[in-house]
């Protein structure tokens, strides 16, 4: 997949935008190289793991590319709802790789084998449409906010070393995203401009839109997309002996 350039106009010579925009060229070129080997399942007990991390960090990995790139493609049409709507699903993305990678390395460690059964289903079949249709047969995904949250807590753990965010911005960003993502008040003043005695409404007004906050949310989250895949899919199959300590 080519990932778009954030373009010249787009920029139009802020040197903050110039440098997010450098930032996500480099963080596009590595989701758009990064190579999914095929998964081949062998151990179908809970100890053969590994295939199935493969497949977690392989689904989302083409998800986060497919998200990053119509990201950047809606900034650059203007499209303010569909870019925080794509911004805060690359912000789930994210958040399901670190939260899958930390349940699995928890219950792993914790040598609780029945847990890891049941995260290892949740964490690759979970439908909350399924489960309802089904009347539970299906199992229900973890819930996003927990995901959030806990790649919020893995974010804050680089401070102070990394530059790029500060404490808690992955939730704030997440909350700003969802605030265009849902029918409420970013939504409602996205094309609207208010005078005296009229409010105007118009997808026009976008052109006047400075991106600053989804693009620093893309960046934030889309770089640690690879390395996070990379750690998920590295998880080894588990002992024979496994789960006795």
């Amino acid at each position: 997949m080519q990932i778009p350039d954030v373009s010249a106009q787009l920029v139009g010579g802020d040197a903050t935008l110039t440098e997010i925009a450098k930032d996500l060229r480099q963080i596009g070129n590595e989701l758009s190289t990064f190579e999914l080997f095929p998964v081949r399942r062998n151990d179908l007990s809970v100890r053969g793991i590994r295939w199935r991390c493969q497949g977690i960090a392989n689904a989302n990995v083409l998800r986060g590319a497919e998200l990053f790139g119509h990201t950047i493609l809606a900034v650059n049409e203007r499209s303010i709802i569909a870019a925080h709507l794509l911004g805060r699903a690359l912000h789930e993305t994210v958040a399901a790789v670190i939260f899958a990678r930390r349940k699995v390395e928890t219950l792993i460690a914790g040598h609780d084998a029945a847990g890891l059964a049941r995260a290892l289903n949740r964490l690759t079949v979970g439908s909350r449409y399924r489960h309802t249709s089904t009347g539970g047969e299906s199992p229900q995904p973890y819930n996003v906010l927990s995901m959030i949250d806990e790649a919020s807590s893995q974010f804050d753990s680089l401070l102070p070393e990394d530059r790029w965010h500060q404490r808690g911005e992955f939730r704030a960003h997440y909350d700003l995203l969802s605030e265009f993502a849902h029918p409420s008040m970013g939504s409602f003043s996205a094309y609207q401009k208010v005078g005296e005695a009229q409010n105007i409404f118009d997808r026009g007004l976008g052109i006047d839109w400075r991106p600053h906050s989804v693009l620093s949310a893309v960046r934030l989250s889309a770089r640690f997309l690879v390395d996070e895949a990379l750690a998920q899919g590295s998880i080894e199959d588990l002992p024979p002996e496994w789960p006795k300590r």
